[in-house]
């Protein structure tokens, strides 16, 4: 009698197990399912990031240029952050009458990944009157002229597009 109890408490326990194996294979199945490709794509063509670089034709990140600076001059690249009205005219950015500066923080990095943005007063005027409001957050096509690069200046370059949001 001792030994077809056993049995049946062993057929029993198998059972369950299996029961609750095939509930986590389903599970498992049903999470590693492949996503829909074209809703992902739905959603970046209504990202406004991605619209701008589409637009602009821009594929060089300013976290890109930040390391390799000197290997990008005269390139066109992104940014995107928080920009603030600021008074560093240094390197080969010192003409205050055509240019104006804004200290960009990205939103991809933190204030040491700062950049200084030169942009010309007479292509940006409505840029400049909404930073005398107080930050504003832009996207941004910058570069980095090769004949105003100095060695050792550091993120600084001239805004040649932008987009406030």
């Amino acid at each position: 009698m001792k030994f077809n109890r056993l049995w049946i408490v062993i057929l029993c326990f198998t059972f369950l197990l299996s029961a609750c194996g095939k509930e986590n294979n389903e599970k498992i199945s049903a999470s590693t399912e492949p996503k829909n490709v074209n809703n992902d794509l739905e959603v970046n063509k209504e990202d406004p990031s991605d619209e701008f670089l589409k637009v602009t034709g821009v594929t060089l990140t300013g976290k890109e240029v930040q390391f390799d600076l000197a290997n990008n001059l005269d390139k066109e690249f992104y940014l995107e952050g928080q920009v603030e009205l600021c008074d560093y005219y240094n390197y080969g950015y010192t003409n205050e009458e055509k240019f104006f500066c804004g200290q960009l923080t990205p939103t991809d990095g933190g204030y040491s990944d700062s950049w200084y943005l030169y942009f010309h007063r007479d292509s940006f005027k409505n840029e400049y009157q909404d930073l005398l409001n107080g930050d504003v957050n832009m996207r941004v096509v910058a570069q980095i002229p090769a004949k105003s690069y100095k060695q050792g200046q550091g993120r600084m370059a001239a805004v040649k597009k932008s987009q406030s949001y």
